[in-house]
């Protein structure tokens, strides 16, 4: 009998998903649609301006989905990481670690992309294997509950991939544990004078972690940059104030010289910094994936990697399990990412509270903890490692 998959939501994880379900089952024998309340993007579309600093795993799903050789010349390696503790006052010289890839057994700790070049490959992809993608469509949550002569779902797998507002958590009743720090992240990118070289920066300030990305260069050769800046809520709303020239020189100013002189800025977007974990990860025949799960800040590019690793996952389990409304699904899909994403959620939040945490304890804290990493290397494989999914 042929099987049905409805994924709500038609962002990066759900198509990641369709594609993984129909290169494995072919639409032949799996019917696969896609719900999605946003018009379909296009090449000339503004979209997501976003970039995400892809692990190694992801990058191999990515491969094994087809659509990574024609995304690669587009990614800009990160080879280097580089910590900084800029947060004045505390030490006589600003502390500096760094991490060399190679010496984690890998090219590169991760490649960046903009989301919306990932988006179009994907989409490409599932239309290519036979997807349908219902675009500028609400889903009807009310099918989640019918199972009637007139409206039978008995057969369709529902996944819920609908982001952190998710109506489908909603309509199923599941309740969330939220973290809300007094702080929010304002994510662009920038045109600059200096290159980058491949190495990732992340300052550690009172106000929250200050992050470079680098990025290919932009149509004109100029050096491209990701930013990811946290400060509290009122300096965000100064800071969106501000015209793009001055916002520009408080960006450049932040840099502290790495990128040269700042040129110009992408609309910079604030992203509120919390964390929320959905209390289950669905019922049996309705499933929830990424941010409907789970939800993470834009710090340490942990966020959309653990939700590609949902989809790939659940494309796993979609082979392995014959009844995909059975409980034995959700068991599994909740014993294979619950520990995972508990580990990245409690990690992400421990990480910004201590390198934010105004207590005469902090320094002592952060000294010894990049003095564990730079001098015990199994120490320091073990958490790089487990930070690249590996």
């Amino acid at each position: 009998m042929k099987k049905h998959l409805t994924i709500i939501g038609a962002g990066i994880p759900g198509l990641a998903l369709a594609v993984d379900c129909l290169r494995q089952f072919g639409h032949k024998r799996v019917e696969v649609e896609l719900w999605e309340a946003a018009s379909r993007p296009n090449q000339q579309s503004d979209g997501d301006q976003r970039t995400t600093a892809f692990l190694p795993p992801s990058i191999d799903y990515f491969d094994q989905l087809g659509v990574w050789a024609s995304l690669e010349p587009f990614a800009a390696s990160l080879k280097t990481l580089r910590l900084v503790d800029d947060r004045g006052g505390h030490h006589s010289k600003p502390l500096i670690e760094t991490f060399e890839a190679q010496e984690f057994g890998v090219e590169a700790f991760a490649q960046n992309l903009a989301n919306s070049a990932l988006r179009l490959a994907l989409i490409e992809r599932a239309e290519t294997l036979g997807a349908t993608i219902h675009w500028a469509s609400r889903f009807d949550t009310s099918r989640l509950h019918e199972k009637n002569a007139e409206n039978d779902e008995s057969n369709t797998l529902f996944v819920g991939a609908d982001g952190r507002n998710s109506a489908t958590r909603q309509a199923l009743g599941i309740e969330l544990d939220q973290r809300t720090p007094n702080q929010t992240a304002i994510v662009c990118t920038a045109t600059h004078t200096l290159t980058q070289n491949a190495v990732s920066t992340e300052f550690h300030r009172d106000a929250g972690p200050f992050t470079l990305v680098p990025a290919l260069p932009d149509m004109l050769g100029h050096h491209r940059t990701a930013i990811v800046w946290v400060e509290r809520p009122d300096t965000v709303q100064a800071l969106l104030a501000l015209a793009p020239d001055r916002f520009a020189a408080r960006l450049q100013e932040n840099a502290r010289g790495l990128l040269g002189e700042v040129l110009v800025t992408s609309t910079p977007a604030a992203i509120p910094v919390a964390t929320q974990q959905s209390m289950s990860l669905g019922k049996p025949g309705a499933l929830l994936m990424a941010e409907a799960a789970h939800a993470l800040p834009p710090i340490g590019a942990q966020g959309l990697n653990l939700s590609i690793a949902d989809a790939k996952t659940l494309g796993q389990l979609l082979v392995e399990v014959e009844d995909w409304r059975s409980p034995a699904l959700l068991t599994a899909y909740e014993r294979k990412r619950s520990a995972d994403i508990g580990l990245r959620l409690n990690a992400t939040d421990a990480l910004n509270r201590v390198t934010t945490w105004q207590s005469w304890l902090r320094t002592p804290l952060t000294l010894g903890a990049l003095g564990l990493l730079k001098h015990i290397k199994p120490v320091r494989d073990v958490v790089v490692k487990t930070g690249m999914g590996l």
